[in-house]
């Protein structure tokens, strides 16, 4: 089974090496790393002349200008080896754990499944919230509505699921949350720790933050209008007015 690891970054190339690091020393080593520099005037000389250029695992590319991390998610998702089977989303400033690999490579073949959702972790504190343990989980409604599962995770999405799909063009916070609700599939949950992060922001779109929640669900809808976001909509609306209704009391 091989993966494609897709990288965009932005003017972090320390942070880079580090995640580019813990590709190559995984003790599981079917893969390739499609990196996409989104700040092409930025100094990346100390990346572009060191060893990591020698694996031919590793497909460097740079936008011609400053063009947004969905761009370049795009990018690399229409640039993968036409041997790959799964796609794992790795930002610049994430790493992987040293048996990250191995481990979701088992799982995949052990549950054959087309999605599968691990946990990540700052030191030794998971950053994903499990509310409710369930065999499988649906993105809407898990995810995003109930709250089933809440955090940053790391997502292994088969080929013919992930390539299907495009990222937002507008939406710049929470920019997964439209990508992720096309794909038609039930997702795998496991409590097993596979990506490591020094920080975490909490503004996204599926955060309890209500004015980014607002404003990029609007987005959205304007974008893309579907059942999924229009069912979301109606939820969060009902949501607030009951909040409302119970303040005043």
């Amino acid at each position: 089974m091989k993966f494609s690891i897709i990288t965009p970054t932005f003017k972090r190339p320390l942070e880079l090496s580090r995640g580019i690091k813990s590709v190559i020393d995984q003790n599981y080593q079917n893969w390739e790393m499609i990196i996409v520099n989104d700040s092409p005037e930025y100094n990346y000389e100390e990346f572009e002349n060191s060893e990591y250029r020698k694996d031919d695992r590793i497909k460097y590319f740079k936008n011609p200008k400053n063009m947004g991390v969905n761009y370049s998610r795009n990018f690399a998702l229409e640039n993968i080896a036409d041997d790959s089977n799964y796609i794992i989303f790795l930002d610049d400033d994430d790493w992987l754990a040293k048996e990250a690999l191995f481990i979701i490579n088992k799982l995949l073949e052990n549950n054959k499944i087309k999605w599968l959702i691990t946990n990540r972790s700052i030191g030794n504190k998971s950053i994903v919230k499990v509310n409710k343990k369930k065999e499988d989980y649906i993105y809407v409604l898990d995810i995003l509505i109930m709250k089933n599962l809440s955090g940053d995770m790391t997502h292994a999405i088969s080929k013919d699921l992930a390539t299907k799909q495009k990222f937002s063009k507008k939406v710049k916070n929470g920019e997964e949350w439209i990508y992720f609700i096309k794909i038609k599939s039930k997702a795998l949950y496991m409590d097993i720790n596979t990506t490591e992060s020094y920080g975490y922001s909490y503004d996204g779109l599926t955060s309890i933050s209500k004015d980014a929640y607002n404003k990029n669900t609007k987005l959205l809808w304007g974008e893309n209008k579907n059942i999924e976001i229009l069912f979301i909509l109606i939820f969060r609306s009902l949501k607030i007015l009951v909040k409302k209704l119970f303040s005043k009391n």
